[in-house]
This record gives C-alpha cells, structure tokens and sequence, in this order.
C-alpha cells in the first residue's frame, strides 16, 4: 500500500463534496491535496492501494466499513453539532468529528491541525554539505559521503551544480529531474511531496534527483527556499540525511551551509584552488560567520582516475576514497 498526501473525502451529497475539494486544493497553505469520492466501491478500491493522510467521511455513510482497511486520520463530516462530540464514542478515539454546515474557513482550520499533526515528529533530517573549489573533487567527495551514509540509514542525493554533467551515474526518471521538483514546490508549496515522489530515483545503497539540465534553475534558487524544500522533502519522505553537492551557482549558497550539521571540504594540491578555497573562508572569518568555517571538515581527495560514466559504481567499491572518507564519517583506524 502506497501512502500519500491526500485528504480524501467521501460524500454521497456531490455538489457539496466537489466545493470542499475546491476549496482545499486552492489553498496552498494547506500541506495536502484533496480528492473526491461519491460511491463506495470506487472509493474502497482506491483504499486498496492507497493510504491518504486523511479520511474525511459524511456521517450519513461513515457507518459502513469505509475504515475497515485503512490507517489514515478519520474525520467525520456531522449534520448535527451535538453528534461532533460523540465522534469519539462511535467511531474510536482517533476520530475527529467536524460539523459539515459550517463555514469553509472553520473546517478548513480543522483539517489543517490535523494534517500538520500528521507530520512525524520523530525523523530529524540532517543536511550534509559538501563545498570545495575542485568540482571534480567535490562530486566523487559527495557521491562517496551519500553512498556510505546509505549503508546506514536512507539518504537522499542531490547536486546543486549548474553543468553537473552528470547524467549516466544519476539518470533520470521519466524525464523529471531537479528542475521540476523546485518547480513544484514553488508552485504548490507544502503539497508538493506527492510530485516529488516521482522525481526520486532508488539505488542499492542510495536515493537521488536527478540533476537539472538548465543551468539558470539553479541560479533562480533561493537559498533559504533550498534549505526549506529538503528539510521537508527529508522529514515527508523519511530521509535522516540529504548529502547536497553545492555549488557557487545557488545565490547566497552559505545559507544553505547554515543548516546544514556537517561541511566537508575536498583538499586539492592545485594552488590555484587553494586559494580560492582560502578566499571563500577569510570571506566568511570577516563576514562574521566562522562559525561554518569551524564546522569545515577537510578531507584529503587525491586524483585516483574515477571516471565519471557508467563503470563509476564498480570502480567506486575499490576506490581508496571509499576508506578515506570512511574513516572521517564513521571513525576506526
């Protein structure tokens, strides 16, 4: 069964039912969609393969086992204000009675508390940043720091490059890459996590986006909307941690180092490099920001020859990099 985030509404009266799906979906403050049910079958046939967040049933039809199979937070539609609070008693001690001849607005407060309650509490998404003047450095540094921390837990890979270039190691699905998925968010803001589900491609050891192909997508981002979209994306779909491969590419990209728990550094032997790996720090010792600078973790990456194509996954089981970077993350001699 596939969960989703969906208010599902169940009512026999059509006219009534379609102007509260309306409502709902025109709202974007609201953290879900809706979808509209009028006959029972199609509905428990829905409830087969789905669980919606929440299910909103008439109380004129919530007597039949509309709730037999299903998991989602129960909200019953009452026709008589003194049957809201005998809900409870009726239908279990999950279900919320909400008086159906009210204003929009009221049941619409309601349904909000209870979808934002529906959030889990208990996932606290870390973010992973990985910075460095060495593109090259700094993307077999992310890769191999998402590919070991997806042995542990799930983790979801994403490359804020402008040209990643990046295509046969991170292919996409269905033609949907980073690009739509911050074009989503913007356009719908909290339910967007639906869309987002069918941008994310599944690895063996990890989880990704792919990268955009526009380079002015990356540009136009907001760093503090990155920062909200991936801690929602991590704590909507169960990710402990999400590894971001940022470039100078996003406006204000410290932002993002801001949130995020960890910063690691590729070291690169090219002077040239160094110093402009030097020159971003003392911006942000001058800045008032050293604190990132503190939590700047570098790490020695010395050019094996990893090919970035599709041979890049075997090669990336025998790398010398898979032990260097082991040892930084995990500790061990």
């Amino acid at each position: 069964m596939h969960k989703n985030n969906m208010c599902v509404i169940y009512d026999t009266d059509t006219k009534y039912a379609m102007k509260l799906m309306n409502v709902i979906n025109s709202d974007q403050q609201i953290p879900f969609g809706a979808q509209v049910f009028t006959e029972q079958e199609q509905l428990n046939s829905y409830l087969q393969d789905y669980e919606p967040r929440i299910l909103m049933v008439s109380e004129d039809v919530c007597r039949y086992h509309v709730t037999d199979h299903q998991k989602a937070q129960l909200v019953v539609l009452c026709d008589d204000e003194s049957q809201v609070m005998e809900t409870q008693k009726q239908y279990g001690e999950q279900a919320i009675g909400v008086y159906k001849y009210q204003s929009s607005s009221r049941i619409l407060k309601k349904i909000i508390q209870q979808g934002r309650e529906g959030i889990p509490e208990d996932i606290d998404t870390q973010l992973v940043g990985i910075i460095g003047a060495d593109v090259y450095a700094r993307n077999i540094l992310s890769i191999t720091t998402a590919y070991l921390l997806g042995r542990k837990e799930p983790v979801l890979y994403v490359n804020l490059d402008e040209f990643p270039g990046l295509e046969q190691i991170f292919p996409a699905q269905n033609n949907l890459n980073l690009s739509d998925a911050f074009y989503w968010f913007k356009q719908k803001g909290y339910r967007y996590c639906d869309e987002i589900r069918r941008t994310i491609c599944h690895m063996e050891q990890l989880d990704y986006i792919a990268p955009v192909q526009c380079a002015e997508d990356i540009s136009y981002m907001d760093a503090q909307r990155v920062v909200q979209f991936m801690l929602t994306v991590g704590q909507e779909l169960g990710y402990g941690k999400i590894v971001l491969d940022i470039s100078n590419g996003v406006r204000t990209s410290w932002h993002i180092l801001e949130s995020c728990k960890s910063i690691y550094v590729p070291d690169s032997d090219n002077e040239f490099l160094k110093r402009k790996q030097k020159a971003m720090e003392c911006y942000f010792l001058e800045s008032g920001m050293g604190y990132m600078v503190d939590k700047m973790i570098h790490i020695s990456m010395e050019n094996q020859g990893i090919q970035l194509d599709e041979q890049f996954w075997k090669q990336m089981e025998y790398s010398p990099h898979i032990n260097i970077v082991e040892k930084i993350l995990f500790g061990g001699a």
